[in-house]
């Protein structure tokens, strides 16, 4: 009874052994066990020979440090941290193959009992691969980036010497009517311009929060009007819901247009207003309504077909967004959008 116990032990432990064998050889990482005061290794799998270019044979009972695999002081910094924490995550840390190849590996170790004896099992791979791409596309981001700030600047430029020479042109042009519509299209190109600052600088590339980007874009364009605005009450009744960056120039300039036509024509001589703009969800389109209680439509001049300049934009803008819309009015002036938006 004693014996078939024996050899059912045995074959159990046999089994144990065989399945961390077939383990240690088939981990796609080099695996090391190394004595915690020398590093001498005890063990070495396979994968080893990929990372060193030294076979198991030939690092078993040495040191990594008698081969100079370590770059220097990079033993001594891993130790430390290893002392420090107790173990190696992930650690990272420069070092060179059996050629004197610079590589840079990812370190895993931690202390491994066997029977009465302590040794550290250390998971290693090459990661020299994957840094060097990384620091491929992290100069690619900061080319882009430096890109990106060329054209801003070149954009703001041009806008702003746009706006100068329409404020130049608007002052000696001698006559009121060519005088307003030189006056208004500076003032939509300023918001215009405030609108891509807006976007630029906070480098909005993603999806935006509805509130937060209505807010922010009434308190820009209040600053082109600073004298206007100031006894106008402007109420918000936006859904907490995302905007799609492909929409948001074209709405951000359609609400600049509307605020900018409410401030220059709607109240006139008023001491107080109100502009109210809502955005609901609804299925798969957002509605969004803007309204100001004015006395009516912009008096810019028409063109041939009666439309004011004012009007044709925001024909446009509403093409843009593929959008149906109406306007109401007077008393007042009352805009409804509504246009498909799925995130």
């Amino acid at each position: 009874m004693l014996l078939l116990l024996k050899e059912k032990d045995e074959r159990e432990l046999r089994i144990a052994y065989n399945k961390y064998d077939l383990l240690f050889r088939s981990t796609p990482a080099a695996v090391f066990l190394s004595e915690p005061a020398t590093g001498v290794i005890h063990e070495a799998n396979p994968r080893c020979t990929e990372l060193t270019g030294y076979t198991p044979e030939e690092l078993i009972g040495h040191s990594f440090s008698e081969f100079g695999l370590w770059a220097p002081g990079e033993h001594e910094r891993a130790e430390n941290a290893y002392c420090s924490q107790g173990n190696l995550q992930n650690f990272e840390i420069e070092a060179y193959n059996r050629m004197g190849q610079n590589r840079v590996w990812e370190v895993s170790s931690a202390k491994a009992p066997q029977d009465d004896h302590m040794f550290i099992s250390s998971s290693i791979q090459d990661i020299t691969k994957r840094k060097e791409l990384q620091a491929r596309v992290n100069q690619l981001l900061h080319e882009k980036d430096v890109l990106l700030s060329e054209v801003h600047h070149r954009v703001r430029n041009n806008l702003s010497q746009i706006i100068s020479l329409l404020s130049l042109q608007a002052r000696i042009a001698g006559d009121q009517t060519a005088e307003r519509v030189l006056s208004n299209a500076g003032t939509r190109v300023q918001s215009m311009l405030a609108l891509y600052d807006r976007i630029y600088t906070e480098r909005i590339y993603t999806a935006v929060s509805a509130p937060d980007f209505f807010s922010r874009l009434i308190e820009l364009l209040r600053s082109v009007f600073p004298d206007t605005s100031k006894s106008i009450k402007v109420e918000l009744d936006i859904h907490e819901l995302s905007i799609d960056p492909t929409i948001m120039s074209p709405l951000g300039q359609l609400i600049n247009e509307l605020f900018t036509n409410s401030m220059k024509h709607a109240f006139g001589n008023q001491n107080e207003g109100t502009i109210r703009i809502a955005l609901h969800q609804e299925g798969d389109s957002l509605l969004l309504q803007y309204s100001d209680d004015g006395c009516g439509f912009s008096p810019e001049p028409a063109d041939e077909t009666g439309k004011s300049f004012g009007y044709i934009l925001i024909e446009a803008l509403a093409q843009q967004l593929e959008a149906e819309w109406q306007l109401e009015g007077p008393p007042g002036t009352r805009y409804s959008f509504r246009f498909k938006h799925v995130l």
